[in-house]
């Protein structure tokens, strides 16, 4: 497994995903790097929104192979008279995490998104817990004269977190949003002191 450091720089997006692209088509390697906003990784606080949101500052988060990110800061501090980017955090990511919550409106359904989610997190090395529970909401319809309750509706909830290394995170994430319709959070970071 690879090792990940989130890096902050002090520049447009564009900017840095076109130096960064660069980069690695003049080194002619694979890196893996994720950029926070693309893929639903928090990692602003209330504060940057904020002065982002105004224009009072941009930046840009991203996350990258700690071999190649080396590699990368000092790139963009040989440029800096050219491009005017500037590092300004870098932290050393100890694993990542998301919670979700997915309702079915059978039993089977709910079974077998268990067995499915605990083959997928098993298969990529990373941890999940389950929890599952039954809602039960009434089915109302308003026929003209009021409300008027039809039958309740028993729906199975499953909630959890699934936790580990940060690139099994993202594609999880990323499968679940494409196959359930839920409540998905934003992948959040731990980082190593």
């Amino acid at each position: 497994m690879k090792d990940f450091v989130e890096l902050v720089f002090d520049c447009p997006f564009i900017l840095l995903k076109g130096f960064l692209r660069g980069l690695i088509t003049c080194k002619n390697e694979e890196v893996e790097y994720f950029f926070t906003k693309l893929h639903g990784i928090e990692s602003e606080t209330l504060k940057e929104s904020l002065k982002e949101w105004l224009g009072i500052e941009s930046h840009v988060h991203l996350i990258i192979e700690k071999g190649f990110g080396e590699y990368l800061k000092e790139s963009i501090e040989k440029n800096y008279d050219k491009l005017k980017v500037k590092t300004v955090s870098e932290k050393e990511i100890k694993e990542a995490f998301f919670t979700f919550s997915i309702s079915f409106f059978e039993e089977k359904g709910c079974e077998s998104f268990e067995k499915l989610i605990k083959q997928k997190t098993e298969k990529c090395n990373c941890s999940v817990n389950l929890e599952k529970s039954e809602v039960v909401e009434p089915i109302t319809d308003d026929l003209g004269g009021g409300i008027t309750p039809i039958l309740p509706s028993k729906r199975y909830l499953v909630k959890g977190k699934i936790q580990g290394y940060l690139p099994s995170v993202v594609k999880i994430r990323e499968e679940l949003i494409k196959e359930h319709a839920g409540n998905i959070s934003k992948i959040k970071l731990t980082f190593k002191d």
